[in-house]
């Protein structure tokens, strides 16, 4: 995990520089804010990252980003910014619960896509500004964090399964304590 964070990276992505470059990079896509309501105001307290509220599908999608510097907030803010523009362009004819409730997995392959910028070296060079070098590291290190997500999930999956056939139990409990060292809280357990 601290290896995916890539600390000695950080000078690369500073938070300063993370929010206008993906800002750019949608607005040469032709996605500029428009109907997205962008709050990026310094704030003390609250979670770090960026995250999407839809308050009123296609009218009021909110974007709050605490800015934070690293190849995973460049990655999460990347994710965030393209999950925000699908509901923000929703079609406004569509039914009520297809604007409010679309595929998930349209959602998340959206989100996985737009990430997908931070592991490319030629956007990093050209959005980030930085160094051949750097771009190429900074691009597999991304590429390494993927590789860590997609194998996590993959070993929770039979697991996952598990749970849908059969509900939630104490040994399924145990046996996720097992597989990932961490509990699930004691509602969901």
């Amino acid at each position: 995990l601290y290896a995916g964070t890539a600390p000695w990276m950080a000078g690369h992505f500073r938070e300063e520089e993370l929010f206008p470059a993906v800002t750019r990079t949608f607005e040469e896509l032709g996605l500029a804010p428009g109907r997205l309501l962008l709050d990026d105001s310094p704030r003390e307290a609250g979670p770090f990252g960026a995250h999407v509220a839809t308050v009123r599908v296609p009218d009021e999608v909110r974007l709050t980003v605490r800015r934070q510097g690293g190849i995973p907030a460049c990655s999460e803010l990347l994710a965030a910014f393209a999950e925000g523009h699908l509901w923000a362009n929703a079609p406004r004819s569509a039914e009520v619960a297809e604007r409010r409730f679309p595929d998930p997995a349209t959602v998340e392959g959206v989100r996985i896509l737009s990430a997908g910028f931070c592991l490319e070296p030629g956007w990093l060079k050209r959005s980030l500004r930085l160094p051949s070098a750097a771009a190429r590291e900074a691009a597999r290190l991304g590429a390494f964090r993927a590789l860590g997500s997609l194998r996590h999930a993959a070993a929770l999956l039979p697991w996952s399964l598990e749970v849908f056939h059969r509900g939630p139990t104490a040994a399924l409990h145990e046996e996720y304590v097992e597989i990932t060292g961490q509990r699930i809280s004691d509602e969901l357990a």
